[in-house]
């Protein structure tokens, strides 16, 4: 069931909680429980919520629909994966950790070389002095 849940983004339900729209042609018609989203049912109001689906952490945000000249009401509800939310930053993350690194290791390689060049000459000066 996971493969679904990285797939399907938007769904929008009915008041009897019955999938009318989705971005997934073969979630439509089926209530929510057929698609292992039974705790939605319970989920009254809008705004972000955090769930959890085959053991792994999902951002939810619900919002209410009440069309013009309409007694029904519809729920939008976009389900987000946490891991398709953080992962570019950590690649950004893990990305400039390298480039710090990469750069660190650079200066003192050169800080080091420059060192040596300075003391050999410093040296050099010193023995022809005395």
């Amino acid at each position: 069931m996971t493969t679904v849940w990285r797939e399907l983004r938007t769904i929008i339900v009915d008041e009897n909680d019955n999938i009318v729209a989705s971005n997934r042609a073969g979630t439509l018609g089926k209530p929510l429980h057929e698609i292992n989203l039974k705790p939605l049912s319970t989920l009254v109001g809008h705004g972000p919520a955090d769930i959890t689906i085959d053991g792994q952490s999902f951002k939810m945000l619900i919002d209410d629909w009440h069309p013009e000249g309409s007694l029904n009401s519809l729920r939008i509800i976009s389900i987000f994966s946490v891991e398709s939310i953080v992962s570019e930053p950590n690649r950004i993350i893990s990305l400039a950790y390298s480039v710090i690194i990469s750069s660190l290791i650079l200066a003192i390689i050169l800080i080091y070389y420059f060192s040596r060049l300075l003391t050999g000459h410093m040296l050099h000066l010193s023995k022809l002095s005395f």
